[in-house]
């Protein structure tokens, strides 16, 4: 890099964006796959929630019920899923018990996904 007279090497060291690098949670019989929303994954992804769970991978039958790649579970049933682990045991509970309702942030804006 140069400035003027004064010149100067940069290095620069690839690293991988936070969510390829995350622990991933299966959930639902592997139905989706799901990180933990941290700092670093928050700017990388532009997510709004400050807690919650990543959707990094989803089956075609949890996207016939409208989950998408890149959804964030923000609560379940009405209770806050702080990360992956927790959002996974969540739904799990829920979805034997009947009832799975998702409060989830998609491009920056709250919805609600509910399945049986």
């Amino acid at each position: 890099v140069a400035r003027g007279n004064d010149q100067r090497t940069l290095r620069l060291v690839p690293v991988d964006p936070p969510s390829l690098s995350a622990e991933r949670v299966s959930a639902l019989r592997d139905h989706f796959e799901l990180i933990t929303v941290t700092a670093g994954v928050r700017s990388e992804r532009g997510i709004r929630s400050t807690r919650g769970a990543l959707f990094t991978r989803v089956s075609a039958a949890a996207r016939s019920v409208g989950l998408r790649d890149g959804d964030v579970i923000v609560e379940v049933n009405g209770t806050p899923a702080r990360n992956a682990e927790e959002a996974a045991n969540l739904v799990q509970r829920a979805y034997t018990s009947g009832v799975v309702r998702l409060t989830i942030e998609r491009q920056g804006e709250l919805g609600y996904i509910t399945f049986r």
